[in-house]
């Protein structure tokens, strides 16, 4: 019989072309999406990339920054520091108020308010340096005083009782008292503000 005419696709009736499987997957291919496409040419990877993250041009996947930026980081390092030194003051002044309050007896009070002068003057860079006794604290001291009667007088009675049988008595202490806070004042006015400021925040009691 003569060769069937052919027909337009799709006319009813008309066998149509018989085309190869493999080409048949190619030609659908062809008719996809927009979307579809985009997604036939990340290979199929948007589906494993992790969660939270964003698949960027070319089929990357980005992950997002995770934690808080560096410069938040850094200011609240600043803050932090700020605040430890504008803490440093008063907390020696507690320390020290708390070591003079601890001493209930005389010769205890006497101990403890030369510690708080020798901690006081190692504000001014002139404190107790170690295995120096308490006169050559006092002799050194008297340098840089123009007169040191109140000094003197503290280093007297803080030797008695370091090292007298007899104890001091409540007169004994308040004079201690006394001639300490008077010597540290002098000591202040002599070095200038420059060494008080920085004093005030070196490392120590």
């Amino acid at each position: 019989p003569p060769p069937a005419a052919p027909c337009p696709a799709g006319t009813p009736g008309c066998p149509g072309i018989q085309t190869d499987p493999g080409q048949a997957a190619g030609g659908a291919a062809q008719g996809l999406s927009p979307q579809l496409e985009a997604h036939e040419g990340l290979g199929g990877r948007v589906g494993v990339a992790r969660r939270g993250s964003v698949v960027g041009r070319g089929g990357t996947a980005q992950l997002p920054s995770g934690g808080p930026p560096t410069r938040l980081v850094l200011l609240g390092l600043a803050a932090l520091a700020l605040l430890l030194l504008a803490a440093a003051p008063p907390a020696r002044w507690l320390r020290r108020r708390l070591l003079l309050a601890r001493a209930r007896e005389p010769r205890a009070l006497v101990l403890a308010t030369y510690d708080v002068f020798a901690s006081r003057a190692a504000d001014l860079g002139l404190g107790r340096r170690e295995g120096e006794t308490i006169e050559e604290h006092r002799r050194r001291l008297a340098e840089a005083l123009e007169a040191d009667g109140d000094l003197e007088r503290l280093t007297r009675i803080v030797s008695a009782a370091a090292y007298a049988p007899t104890p001091p008595g409540p007169e004994e202490a308040l004079e201690a008292r006394r001639a300490a806070r008077a010597a540290i004042r002098e000591l202040r006015r002599e070095v200038g503000l420059l060494r008080r400021v920085v004093g005030a925040y070196r490392p120590g009691w």
